[in-house]
């Protein structure tokens, strides 16, 4: 069982800054952000977390505008392809997630990928499909699969959710990407 210990400090200054791991610090371990913190944080404790471990902040589309509108005021906002690869020109951090109902896109050190949500067109429950997107995408990460792997298991796991009213088990999980052709609709 592998327990991992942290330090809360006190929240003075820097919420994200006051999260510290006590030991082992590695790039294979993951931190995914769901929150869109002050832009002093984004500069700050985005970046210090980034120096020890791989950190991914995880949007949904107007959360990512509003981001965007955050760190350029004066600019109008752009498409979405644009607009995350300037958020993350903007933050040091290891990956930006942006994810829509219809797509979902990662922005990285090595690029942009594109990939395809599972879209439901009359949804049994819509609240609470991004909470199962990122808990798709760190259970991705926690596999350690890779981003575009990630990104199929986070979708697979909203994409369940809003069809069904409920998060999917493992098997439910694994039946949602072998039959992932026949369960796309058309928006």
């Amino acid at each position: 069982m592998l327990v991992q210990k942290y330090l809360f400090l006190n929240k003075s200054k820097n919420i994200y800054g006051g999260i510290i791991m006590e030991n082992n610090l590695s790039k294979k371990k993951c931190f995914a952000f769901k929150s869109i913190p002050p832009r002093g944080i984004l500069t700050t404790a985005l970046h210090k977390f980034n120096l020890h471990y791989k950190a991914i902040l995880s949007l949904n589309e107007s959360e990512a505008i509003l981001l965007y509108n955050i760190l350029y005021p004066k600019i109008e906002t752009a498409d979405l392809k644009t607009l995350g690869q300037a958020i993350f020109d903007s933050i040091e951090i290891d990956v930006i997630v942006i994810h829509t109902l219809i797509d979902s896109f990662t922005f990285d050190k090595s690029g942009i990928t594109q990939t395809p949500s599972l879209y439901v067109q009359k949804p049994k429950l819509s609240t609470g499909g991004g909470d199962n997107f990122n808990a798709g995408l760190c259970f991705g990460q926690l596999m350690d699969l890779d981003l575009e792997g990630s990104m199929y298991v986070a979708n697979a796991t909203a994409g369940f959710y809003v069809r069904n009213g409920h998060s999917p088990s493992m098997q439910n999980l694994m039946d949602t990407l072998v039959n992932w052709e026949n369960l796309i609709e058309i928006p």
